[in-house]
């Protein structure tokens, strides 16, 4: 089971900027996505593990 729902606000545990949760995963991977400073839309795929929720 997912951590996390899709449209989760999400974040790295070490920090950085909140992100959305995407795509899941059965295997514990999510797809995020965010808005740099350029207000161009970037997205990575990172294990569950890496993330918290954030406090928005």
């Amino acid at each position: 089971m997912a951590k996390f729902a899709t449209g989760a606000i999400v974040a790295l545990k070490s920090g950085g900027p909140n992100m959305t949760a995407g795509t899941l995963t059965e295997v514990g991977y999510v797809t995020c996505f965010w808005f740099d400073q350029n207000q161009s839309l970037q997205s990575v795929t990172l294990h569950e593990d890496l993330l918290v929720e954030a406090v928005v």
